[in-house]
């Protein structure tokens, strides 16, 4: 199953990148799904909003704050597609540390155990990289969690 998460990011990623591309470096009117579902749903909630509006005048100061609105939900539309396409990409990697153990060999040697081991680490074994996948959402986990291993007690680093 991880797998097909994995083929369903790599195509998210792909729709997502295409669309940014589509948008921002092709002259012209090129379209694409993410842009036509943004502009589709903000636009709507605009025109709703602006057809309880008596006066036009009024109406129409509503209605040109939709095109700015349209940019800022379709950036924020390609950051989560992007966030959401890399968990699922690193998803079948998640539970492993950079050494390739599984979670459980992970705990014995002193690596933090969680999915956040797809992560580099540095000489101390505290994470240097992204710290957040799929697998792992438990943002209530103390952040020393991440930094007690094995090789970060003083008494290793005394020669």
């Amino acid at each position: 199953m991880a797998w097909v998460g994995f083929a369903v990011g790599l195509c998210l990623f792909a729709l997502t990148w295409s669309s940014v591309v589509k948008t921002l470096l092709v002259p012209g009117n090129t379209r694409s799904l993410i842009a036509r579902v943004a502009a589709r749903g903000v636009l709507t909630g605009f025109w709703l909003g602006a057809s309880r509006i008596a006066g036009m005048e009024r109406r129409e100061r509503v209605l040109a704050a939709g095109p700015p609105m349209f940019l800022v939900v379709l950036l924020g539309c390609w950051i989560a597609c992007l966030y959401v396409a890399y968990a699922l990409i690193l998803l079948p990697f998640a539970g492993r540390t950079p050494g390739g153990q599984s979670t459980e060999l992970a705990q014995r040697s002193g690596y933090p155990a969680s999915p956040t081991t797809c992560a580099s680490y540095n000489r101390f074994g505290q994470a240097r990289g992204l710290n957040l996948v799929a697998a792992d959402l438990d943002v209530t986990r103390p952040p020393h969690h991440y930094a007690h291993g094995a090789t970060n007690h003083r008494s290793h680093l005394r020669r």
